[in-house]
């Protein structure tokens, strides 16, 4: 392989890598930002189930 190939490797290889890192750094700042906004998320655990009886012939009077 040539000189010129081996460099011309290294620097799409440097130009790949600075892309992933640049990824790794919007997914760790979106994590972060999401676990801030789970604070205000209701989640269903957190809402009481109510159960309404449909058995027909037990309407109130």
């Amino acid at each position: 392989m040539k000189e010129e190939e081996k460099e011309a490797i290294r620097k799409e290889i440097l130009r790949v890598q600075g892309k992933l890192d640049s990824l790794v750094a919007q997914l760790e700042d979106g994590a972060e930002k999401a676990s801030e906004d789970d604070e205000d998320v209701v989640r269903n655990e957190d809402i009481p189930t109510v159960y309404i009886d449909t058995t027909p012939g037990q309407e109130e009077e």
